[in-house]
This record gives structure tokens, sequence and C-alpha cells, in this order.
């Protein structure tokens, strides 16, 4: 890549700057407009599709100021666009395989230091769209349109005055669909991002307290259930599972707590050899109808909205693949004080395995 290529697509970042108008206020006590521009210093994928080239992109995002229990800052709402016109599968040096990316990210801002000089940490999930697919245009990397987005930011922010500032860092983004169609290696891209800020307007930031509860209990139980699918390799088919997990939630404060538990995942196929492709299902391939395992993590809650990560070890999963560690990761949604709407994420090592909806019951002590 040039240094003229890269001048081209990082320059305009700071030249918009220029183009914001101006209103004195403190900065940071505002809702702010971000703009970045992006080009990637590194592609990858899992798996023996090896890829080479490189992406562009620009990023338009709203943040909302927050204050909580914890080191949050605000809430950033992403329009993300990318080019990937550059990438290649490496063995195939065929020009046209990836297209445009088009995504829609919400992401939690953490960060750090003093009014002029801030370090921004930003992870986020989002649904992203992507022009061509394993069956559109051959392309093994990713065999649907529409795929989760989780990214995460690393950004040095300088302020310039009250009301802007300047923005460098880093940032990686993972595109997949979850395993609901296969081949899906994945897609992961690390950005190197130059943007600006522009503070909006002037107002007190949003005070986040739990859901119709400022009393919040510490000590609760749950109970979740959920059922979701994997695709067949190179077929529009799906292999069911169902996911339940049972386990104690201790919370610190109303933003954050701690999840234990034990969770079990039923398989409604298993593998069968005389059926190899039909009911293979790459690391998650168990010869037994379940699989159960402990673990931990912990629980982010803005209002209604949690955020849950887990990673355990299983106590039992006569897998076809050696094996013995889990992760998962779940969005839930309160409707009320003891029942959630969940979305939760199973995976094993860099391996999504399948995307389960359902409910999660809590019962406070």
């Amino acid at each position: 890549m040039s240094l003229q290529t890269l001048s081209s697509y990082l320059m305009p970042s700071c030249f918009a700057l220029m183009l914001l108008p101006n209103k004195h206020q403190a900065q940071g006590l505002g809702n702010a407009l971000e703009f970045n521009t992006q080009l990637s210093i590194q592609v990858f994928s899992d798996g023996a599709n090896k890829i080479a080239g490189y992406a562009t992109g620009k990023s338009l995002a709203y943040h909302f100021s927050l204050l909580n229990d914890l080191n949050l800052k605000g809430i950033d709402v992403v329009f993300n666009y990318k080019d990937l016109s550059k990438i290649h599968v490496v063995e195939k040096l065929e020009p046209g395989e990836f297209g445009n990316m088009f995504a829609l990210i919400g992401m939690l801002n953490f960060s750090m230091g003093n009014r002029r000089l801030r370090l921004v940490l930003s992870p986020g999930m989002g649904i992203s769209y992507l022009a061509k697919t394993w069956y559109t245009h051959s392309n093994p990397i990713t065999s649907s349109h529409l795929n989760f987005s989780p990214t995460a930011n690393l950004k040095l922010s300088l302020g310039l005055n009250a009301y802007k500032a300047i923005l460098a860092g880093l940032s990686i983004a993972h595109y997949s669909n979850a395993a609901m169609r296969v081949p899906n290696n994945g897609l992961n891209i690390v950005d190197f991002n130059l943007g600006v800020k522009k503070y909006l307007i002037q107002h007190k930031p949003i005070k986040l307290v739990q859901y119709e509860n400022p009393d919040f209990n510490k000590h609760n139980l749950e109970l979740g259930v959920n059922i979701g699918y994997r695709g067949v390799f190179y077929q529009k088919r799906n292999l069911y599972k169902s996911g339940v997990f049972f386990g104690y939630k201790y919370n610190f404060n109303p933003s954050f707590g701690l999840s234990t538990g034990m969770d079990a995942v039923y398989y409604y196929s298993v593998f069968d050899s005389k059926r190899y492709t039909a009911t293979y299902q790459s690391k998650a391939t168990s010869l037994t109808s379940w699989r159960v395992g402990v673990g931990a993590g912990p629980t982010i809650s803005i209002r209604r909205l949690s955020l849950t990560a887990i990673y355990g070890r299983y106590l039992y999963f006569n897998s076809y693949w050696p094996i013995y560690t889990y992760w998962n990761g779940s969005v839930k949604y309160k409707a009320n004080n003891w029942l959630a709407i969940q979305a939760k994420l199973y995976g094993h090592r860099e391996e999504v395995d399948f995307l389960g909806i359902g409910v999660l019951f809590n019962w406070a002590l």
C-alpha cells in the first residue's frame, strides 16, 4: 500500500473537521457526531482458505453521553461502509469474490484520561450486509448476505478545543452468520482509524439505573431456554439444537454483575459417519445428544438491556474433536423484573457453533 493511497483515504477526516460549525460548550458534556476513515492493516479468516489484500472504509457514529456506575461514558450508534473488492482468496487469485459491506453497530464507550487526552475502548455488536457470498460468487469466507458483526475499537482522543477532538487508533471486526449457513469461515479485518468528533449540544448525561428497581437485588437465580440451528455444508438445510442454562448472578451494582452456572445443549441430530456431510458440525460435532459444562463471566446492564459473556469448561461432551472448553455471549432485553427475551451465541475457540433465541427467567433471592 503506497503512502499516496494511504493519504487519499485518511486525509478526508482532517478536512471534515473544518466543515463543522462551531458552538462553544464544555468538551464531553454533550452528544457528539464522529466520522472516521479506515484502512485495513490485516485481513484474515479461520480455516484452510487464506486471504490477502486490503479493505478501505468509512464510519459515521452518533454518540449518546451517559452517566452510570461503570466508567461507561456513552453509547454509539455506528454506520460503517467497507470496500472489500481488493480482498481475494490466495489460492484462487480471482477478483470480484468480495464486494461491498454495510453495517449498523451499537457500541459501548469506556474511557480514561483527562478532558484533553483520553483513551477510549469501545466494544460493540451489530448486523452487516455483505454483497457477495458462497452462493452468489463462490466466496467460501461468507455464505450469507446478513451477518453478525462483533467489533472493538481502541482509540486515543485529543481535544483541540471545547467542541472538537481528533481520534486515531485500531479496530477489529469479525463478520460471520453464526453458522446459519456454511461454509462460513468468517472474515476478520484489523483497521487503522483516523477520525474527528464534534460535540453537538450541551446537556446533562443520561443517568442509568436498574429497570423499575433502584434497590436492586444482589442475589439472583436464572433459568434460560432457547432453540437455534446450524447450517449443513453446501446445503440450505439446518441442524437444530436447544440450549439450557441454570445459574446464579451476583450484582455488584445496578450496572455490573457476575454470572456463573451450568450450560447444557441438546442435539436433535448427532453425528453419523454414514451421513458425514449431512451431520458434521465442525468443532461442535457430537456423538451423543447432550453436552454439559460450567462457566462464569461478567454481565453489564444498561436499563432493560444486559450483555453477558461466559467462558467455561465441559463436564461432559462426547465430541468428534478434542474440545474441552467453550464460550457464549448473550444479549437480554427485560420485559419485567422476572422475564427477559434472550439471544445467545455459543462457540468453541475461534468458531461459532449456533445462535439460540429464547427466554430467561430471574428469581431474586
